[in-house]
């Protein structure tokens, strides 16, 4: 590897084991100290990454629909599942982003921009990424489990299959640890002796806006450090509460009986996600893009976004670590007072919400969707 920018993966196999002497972990032949690891050895189990050697993400300006490995920094983590990963390097890093997308989403889909109005999502310049990239900001994100490229054990992706939301923040502190600990061994221009220094922003849209708020309940400590760069996390329509109004009638009544369904019929196919009306550019590059999932919400997956809605709210007021929410007000996806409720109840001193006018669900490409980058850009590169 280079010393301030990641070209490729490397193809490894990383397993855990202690130095007594020096107090480090051996991960894989990289020396990590002992502090940027949160202490989960009975679930962190072993890890790969893997993939060719592939043109870093800075030099993607391709046109044309790609391959995986023509764009951005593709590889897998095997912890769960066989996490299939992108990765948008930056020189001198001076903090890294964790963009985690949304429910029936992919990586890709949230983190580039179209080739074109109303096609697939594969192009780096002039992406949110690529912004932040030229500011020293490393991003990563990865496909969660049931999503996207991510496999199953049996070597195939089932979408939506997902049997708790626990194991989605796990897979996401995981990946966390190995970026931040690469950053901090590759020379991240920040202050201190620990990879905890490293500011941390988790980018969140909807489902993975819900996500970022229960790892900041859950490792706030680990993941937000007291320190004057902490980084915080961005909430793009997070679904941190339940829809206003459950997706109609028969999501109203299966919400009543989530466990029992979830239960008995962990696969049934419960209610449709409701489609963008309001932008159809945006609903036709969701539909076209062969990583995202046009099948109904699975039941046992709606039953834990149910269970993590529930006692996320109820631990609002925990919440400590600055925070954006950005919603829009024409949302039929996540329920705007989710904006209003962070902002009263966090205990967070430093603490934003952005409404936007007219917009819907997919805030970085709608319609005025320049907004709303900004608005992102400007809050990070004043928290690092």
């Amino acid at each position: 590897m280079g010393t301030a920018v990641f070209d490729h993966f490397v193809h490894a196999t990383y397993r855990f084991k202690t130095d007594t002497a020096s107090g480090h972990k051996l991960f894989g032949q990289l020396w990590v100290p002992q502090a940027c690891l949160i202490d989960e050895d009975h679930v962190i189990k072993e890890m790969e990454q893997t993939s060719s050697e592939v043109p870093s993400a800075q030099r993607e300006a391709s046109e044309r629909f790609p391959k995986a490995s023509d764009y951005g920094d593709f590889g897998r983590i095997l912890s769960s599942e066989e996490l299939s990963i992108l990765r948008y390097d930056a020189r001198k890093i001076r903090a890294i982003a964790l963009f985690l997308h949304g429910l029936h989403s992919n990586s890709s889909f949230s983190t580039m921009d179209p080739i074109a109005p109303g096609e697939f999502h594969r192009k780096y310049m002039g992406s949110v990424p690529q912004r932040l990239n030229e500011q020293g900001i490393l991003v990563f994100a990865h496909d969660h489990m049931g999503h996207g490229r991510t496999l199953t054990a049996s070597g195939k992706s089932d979408h939506r299959v997902i049997d708790r939301f626990r194991t989605l923040e796990l897979d996401a502190v995981r990946h966390i640890e190995i970026v931040r600990s690469l950053a901090f061994r590759e020379g991240a221009s920040t202050e201190g002796s620990l990879c905890d220094s490293i500011p941390l922003f988790i980018i969140g849209e909807s489902m993975g806006g819900l996500l970022a708020v229960s790892l900041a309940l859950h490792y706030s400590d680990r993941l937000f450090p007291a320190s004057d760069r902490v980084g915080g996390l961005i909430l793009i329509a997070p679904a941190v509460l339940p829809p206003r109004d459950m997706f109609g009638l028969k999501g109203r009544i299966l919400y009543q009986v989530s466990g029992i369904v979830s239960a008995f019929f962990p696969r049934f196919d419960a209610v449709q996600i409701p489609r963008c009306g309001l932008f159809p550019q945006v609903q036709k590059e969701f539909d076209i893009d062969e990583w995202t999932c046009h099948g109904k919400l699975k039941a046992r997956l709606g039953r834990e976004i149910i269970q993590a809605q529930k006692e996320t709210e109820k631990r609002i007021g925990e919440l400590k670590c600055p925070f954006l929410v950005l919603y829009g007000t024409e949302d039929t996806l996540t329920n705007p007072q989710t904006g209003v409720e962070l902002f009263q109840r966090a205990s967070s001193s430093d603490k934003q919400t952005i409404v936007l006018e007219g917009m819907w669900h997919v805030l970085l490409f709608e319609p005025g969707a320049e907004a709303a980058r900004s608005e992102i850009l400007s809050w990070i590169l004043a928290r690092c």
